[in-house]
C-alpha cells in the first residue's frame, strides 16, 4: 500500500516534504480543519509557516492562497513564507486574471493540443488504476473505445475548449482529494498480528461444546448478604436439630448477641400505704452469645457428580429443573451441615463453643466450658445400652423434678440424646411390654419423632455425644448467625477453566454461635462427670 502511494504521489508531482519538529508560538486553522503554526509571535509578512499534523509534526505548507476559519485569506511563497494576508484587493484579483487568460491564450497558440490531451489522458488512466484497480482500467478502456471513433492527426493542432481542460483538471483535483484521504486511513495490508493486544473471553464457547459440556458448564458467580441466603441457608439451616427446631435460632447478628432474662417473685405486696413501694423482687440475668466466623472452600470434580446430578435432577421428560452451579452449592451446603450438626454440640474445631463441650472431646475438662456447664448434672455409672436407659433417664428427669422444677411446664421441654441412645430407648420400650415399643398398635416407626418418656418429647440430635441425656426446652438453646448480613457470601469458581482440570471450587463465608438463654434451666446427664 505504501509503494502504491508513493507512485500516485509521484505521478501527481506532491512533494514529500520532510517533517521536523519545530517550537510554535502561534497556531490558526484552515476552512479544511488543518492546523498551521508559526514560530513568530504573530503572523506576519515574511514569517514560515508550517502545517501541523494530528502526531505533532511540522511540515512547510506548500505555496498557494488558502482560507482561514474565519474567512480570512493567507497567501504563502514558495518557501513557504506569508506573502499577503487578509482580503486581497479586488482590482488585483482583477488584473491576475487578465493576465492569466492571456498566458493561457498565448499558451493555447504554441500548444499541440492534440498531443498534450492524449498525455493527460494517459496520466488520469494511470492516476485511476493505481487508486481504484482494475475497475478502473476497464472503465477506462471503454472510454478510449468511445473516443477512438474521434481520432485527431498527431500534427493538427486541436483548439481544446475550455469546458474540456476544466473536466481534467478537476478529475485530477479529485484524485488528489481521494489520494489525501486514503493516506489518512490504515493500511489494508502489512499489520502485523499482535496476539498479547488481544482481550480473551472467559465465556466458554457453548457452540464447540458437546451437549454433556454444555449442560455441566459452571459460570462464575459470587453471591453476597441477602443474595448469598439461599446458599448459606441451606448450610445453616439444614443440621437436624436446627432444622426440626430443637433450638431457637437467632439471625443478622454482627459478631455477638446478649441474651436478657428477667426473674421475679413475690410481686404482690399488700395495699396499706399511698405510696409506691417496690418489691425489689425483680433481678435480671445475661447471656452473651458470640460468632465464630467460618468458610467453606471445597474442590468438586465435575464428572464425578454428574451422574448424580442426572439421576436426582432429571424428570421422566429429561428436563432438569435446577442448573448445574446450582445442584453443586446444595451438595456443599449439604457436607457443611452435616459438620455443623457436630460442631453446634461438640464444639470441635474451628466451630468453638458447643453445648456439650468447647474442643470437641467428651471428658469434664469440654463439659465444664461448654454453653451447657451451668445445668444441673447427673452421673450415669456406665456406659448407656438397653439396660439401663431407663434409669438414666428417671435419674434426669428426678433432678429436673427437685433443683429446676420450674422448667417442667416450659413449652416444648423434653429429653435431648442422639440416635445411638434413642435406639436404646426403644428397644427398653420393647423389652418392657404392654405395647410400649409401638405406635398405633403397628410397632415402632423408625421414622417418627413421637415416642416420649414420662409425657415429655424426646429430641434426636445426631451430633450429640454418645451416653449423654439433656433435659431443657427449645428456646433455652440458641444458635445465631448473620445469616441476611452483609457479611455471608457463597462464591462458585469455574477453576477448570484456568486449570486445565475438570474441578469447581466452592466458598462459603458465614459466622454461627451457641449459647444458652437461661444458664441454670436444664439438666446435664452423662458418664463425664465425678
Amino acid at each position: 500500500m505504501k509503494d502504491t502511494l508513493e507512485k500516485i504521489k509521484t505521478l501527481l508531482s506532491i512533494d514529500n516534504k520532510e517533517s521536523k519538529e519545530v517550537k510554535m508560538y502561534a497556531e490558526m486553522i484552515l476552512d479544511d480543519g488543518r492546523v498551521i503554526a508559526t514560530e513568530d509571535e504573530q503572523f506576519m509578512i515574511g514569517s514560515e509557516v508550517y502545517v501541523v499534523s494530528d502526531d505533532g509534526e511540522a511540515s512547510p505548507l506548500s505555496a498557494g492562497t488558502y482560507t482561514m476559519e474565519d474567512g480570512a485569506k493567507i497567501t504563502i511563497d514558495d518557501n513557504s513564507k506569508i506573502l499577503d494576508l487578509g482580503e486581497e484587493k479586488e482590482a488585483e484579483e482583477v488584473e491576475g486574471e487578465e493576465e492569466e487568460k492571456e498566458e493561457m491564450a498565448s499558451e493555447a497558440e504554441d500548444t499541440d493540443w492534440a498531443k498534450t490531451f492524449e498525455e493527460m489522458k494517459d496520466r488520469v488512466a494511470a492516476l485511476e488504476k493505481e487508486v481504484f484497480g482494475d475497475k478502473a482500467e476497464e472503465e477506462t478502456e471503454d472510454l478510449s473505445k468511445e473516443d477512438s471513433t474521434e481520432e485527431v492527426a498527431e500534427d493538427e493542432k486541436v483548439e481544446m475548449s475550455k469546458d474540456m481542460i476544466t473536466s481534467l483538471v478537476e478529475e485530477v483535483e479529485h484524485l488528489r482529494t481521494k489520494l489525501s484521504e486514503i493516506e489518512k486511513e490504515p493500511g489494508a495490508k502489512g499489520f502485523s498480528h499482535n496476539p498479547e493486544n488481544q482481550t480473551k473471553s472467559d465465556d466458554p464457547n457453548l457452540a464447540e461444546m458437546t451437549a454433556q459440556e454444555r449442560a455441566i458448564t459452571v459460570n462464575a458467580d459470587t453471591y453476597a448478604g441477602v443474595h448469598a441466603m439461599p446458599y448459606v441457608t441451606a448450610a445453616l439451616r439444614s443440621p437436624d436439630t436446627v432444622a426440626k427446631g430443637y433450638v431457637r435460632t437467632m439471625d443478622g447478628l454482627t459478631k455477638s448477641a446478649v441474651i436478657n432474662n428477667i426473674a421475679a417473685s413475690n410481686l404482690i405486696v399488700a395495699a396499706d400505704e399511698c405510696g409506691f413501694v417496690a418489691g425489689g423482687n425483680t433481678s435480671t440475668s445475661e447471656q452473651v452469645l458470640t460468632l465464630t466466623d467460618l468458610k467453606v472452600n471445597e474442590e468438586i470434580c465435575r464428572q464425578t457428580v454428574f451422574p448424580t446430578w442426572m439421576g436426582q435432577g432429571m424428570d421422566r421428560n429429561g428436563n432438569l429443573p435446577q442448573s448445574f452451579g446450582d445442584f453443586l452449592l446444595q451438595v456443599v451446603a449439604g457436607k457443611a451441615a452435616a459438620q455443623l450438626e457436630i460442631g453446634i454440640w461438640q464444639g470441635q474445631s474451628p466451630f468453638g463453643t458447643g453445648f456439650l463441650s468447647d474442643d470437641g472431646t467428651q471428658d469434664e475438662a469440654g463439659a465444664d466450658a461448654s454453653a451447657c456447664k451451668d445445668f444441673s448434672e447427673v452421673d450415669f455409672a456406665d456406659a448407656i445400652d438397653k439396660g439401663d436407659v431407663l434409669a438414666n433417664m428417671e435419674a434426669v428427669y428426678n433432678k429436673a423434678a427437685s433443683d429446676i422444677s420450674g422448667i417442667l411446664t416450659k413449652p416444648g421441654v423434653g429429653f435431648y440424646m442422639n440416635n445411638k441412645t434413642y435406639g436404646f430407648y426403644i428397644q427398653a420400650l420393647a423389652a418392657a411390654g404392654s405395647n410400649q415399643g409401638q405406635i398405633s398398635g403397628l410397632g415402632y416407626d423408625a421414622k417418627s419423632d413421637t415416642a416420649t418418656f414420662f409425657g415429655y418429647p424426646i429430641y434426636r440430635c445426631p451430633g450429640m455425644f454418645n451416653d449423654t441425656i439433656l433435659f431443657t426446652y427449645p428456646e433455652n438453646l440458641v444458635f445465631g448467625t448473620n445469616l441476611a448480613t452483609d457479611w455471608t457470601e457463597a462464591r462458585l469458581i469455574p477453576h477448570y477453566q484456568y486449570s486445565g482440570g475438570d474441578e469447581v471450587r466452592i466458598a462459603m463465608n458465614f459466622a454461627v454461635g451457641v449459647q444458652t438463654a437461661v444458664a441454670t434451666d436444664g439438666v446435664y446427664g452423662s458418664t463425664v462427670w465425678t
